[in-house]
C-alpha cells in the first residue's frame, strides 16, 4: 500500500489540508481563524477531521508569509558555516527582518550554491500555537516549514504564481531551491502556474489548496524550517540529559578512584614483565656473542703459538741465503726448531763456514763427514755436508684475552 502524505498549510486567515496517496488527492479540508490566538483551535479541528483509517501517514505543516518572513540576507560577512551565520542572525535579527514588536523564531540559515544566504523568521506566538495544537492532536510533527519554500520545491526550476487569500506572490526556483519571492499588487498577476493532475479533481478549489499540496510533497529536510523540539520541552530534556551525564561522569570518577590504583599497578607490572623479557633476550644474545668471541680468541692463540714454535723458518732461510756465497749451490736442506743441515757444492766449500759463523742465529756451523770432489761438466767442484745449531728461541707467546 502506498504511504499517505498529509499536507497542512497555515495561511493568513485559513488552514488548508490535503491527503495525497500516490497521485490521488483522497481528502481535503479547510478551516478559518481570526488571528494568531485562534490558530490552535482551528488546526486541532482540521486534524480531528482528517481520515484516521490510513496508517503510516506522514504529516507536514507549513506557514504562509503572514507568519514567516523568508528573504535573502544582505550585510552578512562571507561566512560559509551555516551554524555560525545562524547565530549571528539570531543575535541581530532586527537588522535582517521586519520587527513587528513580538519575538521571532529564527530558523537555521541556508547558504545557496551561488553564495546567497537566505533566512526565515517565524512569528513566535504563531509557532507556539501550532506546536500546542500538534501536541494535543498527537500528530508527531517535529518541523514546521515555510509555504513559499515548499511550493518552490514542488515546482522546481520555474516561476510560480501563488496566492494566500487576497495576497498574491510570485516565486521562482532553480536547482538550488527558492531563488526569488515577490509580493505582487492586485490584478497584476495572471496565473501562469500549471497545476499538477492530482489537484484537478478539486476543480475550482485547486488553486486554493496548492500550498497544502506542496506541503504534502515537501521533503523531510525542507530548508529554512523551524524545529518544534527547540521549545521548553526540549530544554527540559536537555537539562535532564545533562544531569544524567553529570551523574554518570561522577559515578565513573568514583569508580576509577576506587579501582584506579589496582589498574595502574597491574599496568606497571605488565610493563615491567615486558621489560624483563626484553632484558632476558638481550642477556641470551650477549652470552652467545661472548661464547663466539671466546672460541675466536682460542683459535688466534693456537695460531700464534704455532707461529712461535715453528721457529721462524723463513727468517733462517733468509740468513742462509745471505751467508752462502754466490758460487755455492745448496742441494738439500733440513731445518727444525733445534738445528739445521744442508748439502752444498762449491769450488771451495770451506769458504762457506766463515760466512755462516757471521750470522747471529746460526751457532757452531761445521762440516760433517768428508769433502768430496766432483766434476760437473768441465768444472771441478767440492761437495760437503754442513750442520749447525739454531739460537734458542722463546716459545712463549702473549695470550689473547676475550674483551
Amino acid at each position: 500500500m502506498t504511504r499517505g502524505r498529509l499536507g497542512v498549510a497555515i495561511g493568513a486567515r485559513e488552514i488548508r489540508a490535503v491527503l495525497v496517496r500516490g497521485d490521488v488527492v483522497h481528502w481535503h479540508e479547510s478551516a478559518r481563524f481570526a488571528d494568531a490566538n485562534t490558530i490552535a483551535p482551528a488546526l486541532r479541528d482540521v486534524l480531528a477531521r482528517a481520515p484516521r483509517a490510513s496508517l503510516g501517514i506522514r504529516t507536514s505543516v507549513t506557514m504562509s508569509p503572514a507568519w514567516v518572513q523568508v528573504k535573502p540576507l544582505f550585510g552578512l560577512p562571507p561566512i560559509r558555516d551555516a551554524r555560525l551565520a545562524t547565530q549571528l542572525v539570531r543575535e541581530n535579527q532586527q537588522a535582517f527582518f521586519l520587527w513587528n514588536g513580538s519575538a521571532a523564531a529564527i530558523a537555521e540559515v541556508r547558504v545557496r550554491h551561488d553564495g546567497a544566504t537566505w533566512g526565515a523568521a517565524f512569528d513566535k506566538h504563531a509557532i507556539d500555537e501550532v506546536a500546542r495544537a500538534l501536541r494535543e492532536s498527537k500528530a508527531g510533527v517535529r518541523v514546521v516549514g515555510a509555504t513559499v519554500v515548499a511550493v518552490a520545491a514542488a515546482f522546481p526550476n520555474r516561476a510560480i504564481d501563488w496566492s494566500d487569500g487576497d495576497t498574491l506572490f510570485e516565486l521562482e526556483s532553480d536547482g538550488g531551491g527558492l531563488s526569488r519571492v515577490d509580493r505582487v499588487a492586485d490584478g497584476e498577476m495572471a496565473n501562469r502556474t500549471a497545476l499538477p493532475s492530482p489537484l484537478s479533481s478539486l476543480s475550482h478549489d485547486a488553486h486554493q489548496f496548492l500550498d497544502a499540496y506542496a506541503a504534502a510533497l515537501a521533503p523531510r529536510r525542507l530548508p529554512l524550517s523551524w524545529r518544534l523540539e527547540s521549545d521548553e520541552t526540549q530544554l527540559r530534556r536537555w537539562v535532564r540529559a545533562r544531569r544524567a551525564a553529570v551523574t554518570v561522569a561522577l559515578s565513573a570518577m568514583g569508580l576509577f578512584a576506587a579501582i584506579g590504583p589496582g589498574v595502574r599497578a597491574r599496568g606497571v607490572a605488565r610493563v615491567a614483565d615486558a621489560e624483563l623479557l626484553r632484558n632476558r633476550r638481550t642477556q641470551l644474545e650477549l652470552g652467545t656473542s661472548e661464547s663466539n668471541l671466546r672460541r675466536v680468541t682460542q683459535s688466534l692463540n693456537r695460531i700464534e703459538s704455532f707461529r712461535a714454535e715453528r721457529g721462524k723458518v723463513t727468517h733462517v732461510l733468509g740468513m742462509l741465503a745471505r751467508a752462502v756465497p754466490e758460487s755455492t749451490a745448496m742441494l738439500t736442506l733440513h731445518v727444525d726448531s733445534v738445528e739445521g743441515a744442508f748439502t752444498a757444492i762449491a769450488p771451495h766449500v770451506a769458504d762457506v763456514l766463515p760466512e755462516l759463523a757471521n750470522e747471529r742465529e746460526i751457532v757452531a756451523p761445521r762440516i760433517v763427514g768428508s769433502v768430496t770432489r766432483e766434476v760437473i761438466g768441465s768444472v771441478h767442484v767440492e761437495r760437503a755436508s754442513f750442520r749447525f745449531r739454531r739460537l734458542r728461541v722463546s716459545t712463549s707467546v702473549p695470550r689473547r684475552t676475550t674483551p
